[in-house]
């Protein structure tokens, strides 16, 4: 049994302990508390700006968040690591518990307070690109005319179909394990003026040869891509072009305005983008057609890998790689020579039909935004103006409008990276463009050259 002196010297104990845990919480909060008020100089030096909108519904997360957690900096964990923990505290007074998040590093605190202002956490509209800053976007004279071609767009069927987006971007999650090879080319812009079938089968019949090397080379399935049936806007480091002393609006591709320098020409036109769209529909027909119809048997495409070779110049350069070349286009024949007495003829599907899909820049947002449709099935946009589509080097602006109307829709995209972007750029939009990290959602396109690239 214990003594009155052995209680009294557990109670004073257990006193003890409760000022020191008292002492150490006090510190801790006036802590937290001078690293908010740091937070808050820097934000302010920093200029940042909050939309009205969401600014009430911002400081409730903030409030919420400091009712939550007390942020630490500069503190050490016992295991020596930078990870977050936490420690448990239960005032008896309130019958709450609190939670005392340590870190090691002060930024991480800031990081953790942004992120209720970051871009994924506003709400998306397939307008709210309007809200944001737009470069590269061309200015139209008749803004009753451009509402006109936009509601008919608005109006027009789909040129592809969600479906068909969400099996591209499966496939692309496949290739982004290891498994099939992503194969994407065509024009820089596609012309209204030089629309014709032959093109699109010179263009097609290339990516078709291309495909087939790298399946048998690669041993394994090519996914085709071509920056077709919709690759018409263009980018610009300039506004205006300047000749002879003459300064007109710079060239934005046909769907925007004409290449012949006049001024005519050069007024942006919203008709062209419904000419834009009928050919692309066209081009997108003859395309399927292609695909499906035999143009693309495996035999077909081989036997044209031959006839290149046998047609080409002769060269120095050429002769170190055509007869590698050539003895791989006949081992391709060799094996086709035996898939067809197995039973896999020219008619079977799998040897006579192949996927293609559809690719060109987010650049004419109003047309884009046209061309956007919300899926029956499962509730999500997706803009059907092509399969999939990319965010320029001149357009990835975080907090620009194009990167706002890409994080909303639903189609595979690609991210155009040069040695102009670094690291930590690149991290935030893939945050920004795919929060949920889902497979096949991003491709990154890398165009630095050989001389950049490690």
């Amino acid at each position: 049994m214990e003594s009155d002196d052995d209680v009294d010297m557990h109670a004073a104990d257990a006193n003890e302990e409760l000022d020191d845990t008292k002492k150490r919480l006090k510190e801790m909060e006036d802590e937290a508390a001078a690293l908010r008020e740091m937070q808050a100089k820097v934000e302010k030096e920093m200029g940042s700006v909050q939309d009205p909108a969401t600014a009430s519904a911002s400081q409730a997360n903030r409030e919420e968040i400091d009712f939550r957690s007390v942020f630490v900096g500069n503190k050490k964990t016992d295991n020596g690591s930078g990870l977050i923990f936490s420690i448990p505290y239960h005032d008896q007074g309130q019958g709450q518990a609190l939670h005392f998040r340590v870190s090691e590093e002060i930024r991480r605190c800031s990081e953790l307070r942004q992120a209720d202002v970051s871009p994924i956490a506003t709400s998306w509209k397939v307008d709210s690109w309007r809200m944001k800053k737009a470069l590269q976007l061309p200015e139209y004279p008749d803004a009753n005319e451009l509402d006109q071609v936009l509601e008919t767009l608005s109006s027009f069927p789909p040129i592809v179909s969600a479906g068909e987006a969400r099996n591209l971007e499966e496939k692309l999650g496949q290739a982004a394990m290891g498994n099939p090879f992503l194969l994407q080319g065509g024009d820089c812009a596609e012309s209204l003026k030089e629309f014709n079938a032959n093109n699109i089968r010179d263009t097609f019949r290339v990516l078709l040869q291309m495909g087939v090397v790298l399946m048998f080379g690669g041993q394994m399935p090519v996914i085709k891509v071509g920056r077709m049936a919709g690759q018409f806007a263009k980018p610009r480091s300039d506004p205006f072009e300047d000749k002879n002393g003459v300064k007109l609006p710079s060239y934005r591709g046909d769907n925007v305005n004409g290449d012949a320098f006049n001024v005519a020409s050069r007024i942006p036109d919203p008709q062209r983008m419904v000419r834009a769209y009928c050919q692309s529909v066209a081009t997108l027909n003859l395309l399927r057609a292609f695909a499906t119809g035999g143009y693309a048997a495996m035999q077909r495409v081989n036997q044209w890998n031959l006839d290149f070779m046998a047609h080409s110049e002769q060269g120095d350069i050429f002769l170190l790689w055509a007869n590698r070349y050539r003895e791989l286009a006949h081992r391709v024949d060799e094996a086709l020579g035996f898939m067809n007495v197995a039973g896999l003829t020219s008619e079977h599907p799998i040897i006579s039909t192949r996927d293609f899909w559809t690719s060109h820049e987010c650049l004419l947002l109003p047309c884009e935004q046209a061309l956007t449709r919300e899926d029956s099935t499962t509730g999500l946009h997706y803009d059907c103006s092509a399969h999939m589509l990319w965010v320029g080097e001149r357009t990835r602006q975080l907090d620009g409008s194009h990167v706002e109307f890409l994080r909303g829709v639903a189609n595979p995209l690609g991210i155009k990276v040069s040695d102009k972007m670094v690291p930590d750029e690149l991290v935030k939009l893939i945050d920004i463009l795919n929060p949920k990290n889902k497979p096949g959602r991003i491709t990154v396109i890398v165009r630095m050259g050989a001389g950049i690239c490690e």
